[in-house]
């Protein structure tokens, strides 16, 4: 079984409400399969219809998984997240900016995917790692 550290260090210098900053790291050390292999891509997704792009296919999947992406788009274009059974723009879970990332546990219940938003043409790319727990 192999261990993967998930770590998370925020800091601020500039004063929430109370003149305080903020500085602290929290980490994890992470269980993943033994002799699973690490899932890594980089891939552009499109428009909402029909359904966005599937970045982590359950099926794939024996049990959880953690899941790594960021927007790399080189211009200023946000992705959308969210479960497939649920694609509608109102419905997403996660909205991650140019240059934003996020890294979180999924279930293996359903596929989740990533689009561009409404039906405009537009296209994001992304970058993904999928670590099977």
């Amino acid at each position: 079984m192999a261990t993967l550290t998930a770590s998370l260090s925020l800091t601020s210098s500039a004063a929430d409400t109370l003149n305080d900053n903020i500085s602290f790291t929290v980490s994890k050390a992470l269980s993943l399969a033994a002799g699973k292999d690490v899932y890594q891509n980089t891939m552009t997704v499109g428009d909402l219809a029909p359904g966005g792009a599937i970045i982590c296919d359950v099926s794939n999947f024996s049990g959880p998984v953690y899941v790594y992406v960021k927007n790399v788009n080189a211009t200023a274009k946000e992705v959308y997240l969210g479960a497939l059974i649920t694609t509608a723009v109102n419905a997403n879970w996660m909205q991650l900016l140019q240059g934003e990332f996020a890294f979180f546990p999924w279930d293996n219940n359903v596929d989740l995917c990533a689009h561009a938003g409404a039906d405009d043409g537009d296209t994001v790319d992304i970058e993904i790692m999928i670590f099977e727990a």
